[in-house]
């Protein structure tokens, strides 16, 4: 490699770390740095991540540009048309994004991605404007697509239940928070009674990130002046891993644009509250108030759900390994020993231990723990699950030790007791909010498999408290939930009112 070789390869990595750091702009300053370079953009490396941050910063038409540089291979093309076949649907523009998505399957009938997202261009989440419902309540969340996180498909039915329980039957206009809020879904949401964005981990850089607003909410500032109902955010957290930030000051001039004009900014657990409550002018900070997550009071604001099973000393483990660096830092070979250890341990004393994956990628920890230690387990994949199916398998269990947040708060909203390995914030400040912060276990622990084991074993043995315990603690949260869909709802019946006089 020449010197000019590894120096480029030294800028694209260095772009690639900003990027993954969501510092876009910093990414992109130092891929211009590298475009006058000859061939630059007949490097595959160079186009696809060049792509990824104009696209990220929301520049639609340059990001495709870029991609269709890419015709020659088959593999490349079929990567490249899926990717613009996703910006297409980001835009609304349906059959586009099937010519570019069919494109991707005819190049590469393996590509499973590019199934997906044809699936996701046939399908639109907001109903066209003929068939749209008027005088209900537009919900801006993450839609997931099929196969996707259980959580995030949970969450949005647990919303719904919660504005259904607070103050009877709704309905529902949905819009889809990656996608860029336009034209047309600001007047079929201003044909609404009001606004819900939300719940979950919707502040947050990295995830599906624009140039619009800085956090999962693709909203143009001049589409949010506009909005012409009541809204509000509604059990959103501020989903920041520990040593992550925002860069720049589009998220903070956002936030504060959302505050001014929201009725409240409902923040699903007091460190987000606290730190929030932080960004914003005091003028605003009321305006900030705790509303959990309704996944968190799941059994008494959905009707229906399947019995409970007490007693079937079924351990459900869950592991993450989104940003894994984030989470486990160096420390994963540790983590996996202990866990050993404690599956061992729980194994010993009669339970039966398996593997609840919420999606694919975390059943990486069921194949590590077999190569590295020879550990067996049964995996139940919810994200293949309806959500019955997973709210069942979740009332069968004895107690679920989880490391992603809806690991923890859905089977407790579903009473079952819960352990949470703690490998982001978020995951000690649900259990700071309950009053149990002994039910939490850091990631990087020394003894974690010993303490879990020994917190497990009591649980199993003491069932029937644990079970109390959680239904106590769930009383606390259901009054915060629902007099926040309430008074949504009240605010928007005083604006209909004020309209029919006018």
């Amino acid at each position: 490699m020449t010197a000019a070789e590894a120096t480029f390869s030294e800028l694209l990595g260095r772009a690639d770390d900003l990027a993954q750091d969501a510092d876009h702009e910093g990414a992109l300053e130092v891929l211009a740095e590298l475009a006058a370079r000859p061939g630059v953009l007949a490097n595959p490396r160079y186009v696809f991540l060049l792509s990824r941050v104009l696209r990220a910063t929301s520049r639609y038409d340059a990001a495709d540009d870029v991609l269709a540089l890419l015709h020659k291979d088959d593999f490349l093309v079929s990567r490249a048309e899926t990717e613009r076949a996703q910006i297409a649907w980001i835009r609304h523009r349906y059959e586009r994004g099937v010519e570019h998505a069919t494109h991707a399957v005819r190049a590469n009938p393996g590509n499973a991605a590019a199934h997906a997202v044809l699936r996701r261009v046939r399908a639109p989440i907001t109903p066209a404007p003929e068939t749209a419902p008027t005088g209900g309540v537009a919900h801006a969340a993450f839609y997931v697509s099929d196969g996707g996180n259980f959580g995030d498909l949970a969450l949005p039915l647990a919303v719904r239940a919660a504005f259904v329980e607070a103050a009877g039957p709704v309905d529902w206009l949905p819009v889809h928070v990656h996608q860029v809020f336009d034209e047309e879904r600001l007047e079929l949401t201003n044909a609404q009674r009001a606004l819900v964005v939300g719940g979950g981990g919707l502040f947050l850089p990295d995830t599906s990130p624009n140039g619009s607003s800085g956090w999962q909410w693709n909203v143009p500032r001049a589409m949010l002046e506009r909005l012409d109902v009541p809204f509000a955010a509604y059990a959103v957290g501020l989903n920041l891993f520990a040593g992550q930030r925002f860069h720049g000051d589009l998220f903070r001039s956002s936030l504060e644009a959302f505050t001014e004009r929201a009725q409240f900014l409902g923040l699903r657990n007091h460190g987000s509250v606290d730190r929030v409550r932080e960004m914003l002018p005091s003028h605003l900070q009321d305006k900030v108030r705790f509303v959990p997550c309704p996944t968190t009071v799941l059994q008494r604001i959905r009707p229906g759900l399947p019995p409970v099973e007490v007693g079937t000393g079924r351990v459900l483990v869950n592991a993450a390994y989104d940003r894994s660096s984030r989470r486990f830092g160096g420390g994963y070979e540790t983590f996996l020993a202990q866990m050993e250890s404690f599956i061992g341990q729980v194994s010993a004393s009669g339970a039966e231990v398996r593997f609840a994956s919420h999606l694919p990628g975390d059943e990486r920890f069921v194949r590590d723990l077999a190569a590295q230690h020879g550990r067996e387990l049964p995996v139940d994949r919810l994200n293949l699950m309806s959500p019955e199916q997973g709210f069942a398998h979740y009332r069968r269990a004895s107690l679920v030790v989880g490391m992603r947040g809806h690991a923890s708060m859905i089977p407790f909203g579903l009473g079952t007791p819960i352990l949470s390995i703690v490998s982001h914030p978020k995951m000690r400040y649900f259990l700071e909010d309950v009053g149990r912060p002994e039910w939490a276990f850091d990631v990087d622990r020394a003894d974690l498999g010993m303490a879990l084991a020994g917190r497990a074993q009591d649980v199993l043995a003491h069932e029937q408290r644990y079970r109390a315990d959680v239904a106590q603690l769930q009383s606390a949260l259901l009054e915060p939930i629902e007099k926040a869909a309430a008074d949504l709802l009240a605010n928007a019946s005083v604006r209909e009112d004020r309209r029919l006089v006018s």
